[in-house]
């Protein structure tokens, strides 16, 4: 898309031809201008060559070889302005001589001959077009401009329109809003239910503008689907695979329905696969044994969720993985390098096979799988390589401002055949116990059911679930123990989402209710895991020593704790809560919310927390987290957020 105004330029340059094309243009043109002011000058210039190397001392930008007339430039210049000034600084080298340096004569070069104004000053992104004088500032633009007509492709517009859902805004809004939650106009209504932020925004410009194949790497938590989706929106694409783990299905489906604008044909393979459907969500082991169908697709966009899950090429899931082709792939994953740089390579050669053709070369270059180069060299090398070529990728700390206290996501799982009867036994329970006359029973299902209610103080809402338990109490001790056998249940896949954090380097803090869900998982990940259940003879010591290791000790990455105990510590390792059960009473989730950073206590240092709710679909847990996170919001609209640090 070109451009409206040359200022809006933004390069897509992904190989060295790339860069050396745009540069040649910056060069002839600067030729013609030293032509009209030095014949024999110009002639020096028109014959010097053009190189792209992004593996440049950092200190670097640009380089004149005077041995063979060469200019050498960095991709760290990837801005039109910037990237033609580096060219422009080069060249002046290139007339004078390297005994020159960056003397007189080379300063008076660069501002009589080739209009720099202030010629000393490096800059790799802030260069403005008063750094040029008048005469240049027209050549340098009208070369750009001749470079979008002539490569459209190789450049994007910072002023190229996303389209969203009506009921999603931006982050510049107008609305008092807060990040990832709604906004409301005056009247009351809703005005944007979510909101985009910046950070997002920025990704999706940088994917739109790769031409080539994408791996998007932001850290876990900041919202890797919902830019996927916003570069769907965008691009139209009219075929899409996605190839997820099991537990993300029902996410990617939540985000098709909410964030995209094309009225798609979605289907999520269960034990049938339509394959007619212009979206196709699927686990891997599904990939498996509809691998040869796959190929029969004939997709225009390919998504792999969770992308670690491919960095073992011989598995039979990978080996599926990377025989479906597309017009555009995009792997999306919080941790490329799990463990070690090689790990990386199979999903970079899907994606790019000119920059990372074979294994060899890469492990020449970046390590190897076995002996004492495992952990890898060269890797701020391979970092910028990844980056010039394939990679998107920001981390928390980076975006920190952007984010709100506190995100929260529900986190759908597709309920197993054999889980299915406990699932409707439930919800008929749960119908039982909202239909009735009395008020508790009908604030009861005001609050579980509608926005407007659910900002009741905790302290009555506790009252109303006691007094419903007694006048309930069978429907209420049924729930009880369909609860626990659900919690059971739920565990292998509380499991598996638990894993993708902690290879995203995440430690995390686990709550639920029964002492055998949260010993299981602690199992699981012992001895990197603590568990803190109630009934200790001395609860405040064995609640000291559990805080303290887990906030102390580097490799105690999962901390498993009781709902009903979560008060008297505090934990400082973590920004990632993960709930497998639920409360009736929201106060008291957010009590257990709140043991990390002092999120909702002020306390100075606080992060950003992601809190995932872990339900299976339309269960009743899905109703309670709901409950949880639309009371939060509705407690937030009235009496405002913790403001950030």
């Amino acid at each position: 898309m070109q451009p409206t105004q040359t200022e809006n330029v933004k390069l897509t340059l992904e190989n060295d031809a790339d860069f050396e094309l745009f540069a040649s243009y910056i060069k002839d043109a600067m030729v013609e201008r030293v032509r009209l002011r030095e014949r024999f000058s110009a002639i020096r210039l028109e014959s010097t060559k053009l190189v792209h190397n992004e593996f440049l001392h950092k200190s670097l930008l640009g380089q004149a070889r005077h041995a063979d007339n060469t200019i050498v430039v960095s991709e760290k210049g990837r801005g039109a302005l910037s990237l033609a000034d580096t060219v422009i600084h080069e060249l002046g080298h290139i007339l004078v001589g390297p005994e020159n340096g960056h003397g007189e004569n080379w300063i008076d070069a660069c501002k009589n001959m080739l209009g720099l104004v202030n010629p000393t000053r490096v800059a790799a992104s802030e260069v403005k077009w008063d750094d040029f004088d008048e005469h240049t500032q027209r050549v340098v633009r009208e070369a750009i401009e001749r470079f979008v007509k002539d490569h459209p492709k190789l450049v994007t517009s910072a002023e190229m329109e996303i389209p969203w859902p009506a009921s999603i805004g931006l982050w510049t809004c107008e609305k008092e809003h807060e990040s990832f939650h709604p906004c409301y106009n005056d009247d009351g209504s809703l005005c944007h239910r979510a909101h985009v932020l910046e950070f997002q925004d920025a990704g999706i410009r940088e994917m739109l503008g790769r031409s080539g194949n994408v791996l998007l790497a932001d850290e876990m938590g900041l919202g890797k689907t919902v830019q996927v989706i916003g570069y769907i929106n965008a691009t139209h694409p009219k075929r899409i695979f996605v190839g997820c783990p099991n537990n993300a299905k029902l996410i990617w489906k939540r985000h098709f329905e909410d964030w995209c604008v094309h009225n798609y044909d979605l289907e999520v393979a269960y034990t049938k696969l339509y394959t007619w459907a212009d979206v196709t969500i699927m686990n891997y082991e599904a990939m498996v044994r509809y691998g040869d169908v796959l190929k029969q697709r004939g997709d225009d966009l390919i998504i792999y969720d969770e992308g670690h899950y491919l960095k073992t090429p011989s598995a039979k899931r990978s080996k599926v993985a990377y025989s479906l082709g597309a017009a555009k792939k995009i792997i999306v994953t919080g941790s490329p390098i799990v463990n070690y740089p090689f790990e990386v390579f199979p999903l970079a050669h899907y994606l790019d096979r000119n920059n990372f053709p074979e294994i060899g070369r890469f492990e020449a270059q970046f390590g190897t799988r076995n002996g004492d180069q495992r952990l890898g060299r060269n890797l701020n090398r391979l970092n910028s390589l990844l980056r010039a070529t394939i990679m998107t990728r920001r981390l928390k700390k980076d975006v920190m401002a952007q984010l709100p206290r506190k995100r929260r996501q529900v986190v759908e799982f597709v309920v197993p055949d054999e889980q299915k009867k406990l699932i409707e036994e439930e919800l008929e329970l749960y119908e039982q116990v909202t239909h009735g006359n009395d008020a508790a029973e009908a604030t009861f299902l005001n609050a579980m059911r509608n926005d407007s209610d659910v900002a009741i103080d905790d302290a009555e809402w506790a009252k109303i679930i006691e007094e419903l338990r007694f006048t309930k109490s069978i429907a209420f001790s049924k729930m009880a123990r369909l609860a626990h056998l659900i919690g059971l249940a739920k565990v292998p896949f509380a499991i598996e989402f638990i894993e993708n954090a902690v290879e995203a380097r995440e430690k995390v803090l686990v709550f639920g209710h029964h002492r055998d869900v949260l010993q299981e998982i602690a199992k699981r990940f012992a001895p990197g895991s603590v568990l803190l259940l109630g009934g200790n003879t001395d609860q405040a010591l064995a609640t000291q020593q559990a805080s303290d290791r887990f906030n102390n000790d580097d490799t105690c990455v999962v901390m498993c704790a009781q709902i009903s105990n979560a008060q008297g510590y505090s934990i400082k390792g973590a920004s990632t809560v993960i709930f497998v059960e639920e409360d009736w009473v929201p106060g008291i989730m957010t009590q257990a919310e709140d043991r990390l950073h002092g999120i909702g206590r002020g306390e100075e240092g606080a992060k950003s927390l992601m809190i995932y709710h872990l339900v299976f679909e339309d269960s009743l847990d899905t109703k309670k987290a709901q409950l949880t996170i639309r009371k939060q919001k509705s407690i937030d609209r009235a009496v405002g957020t913790v403001p950030k640090q």
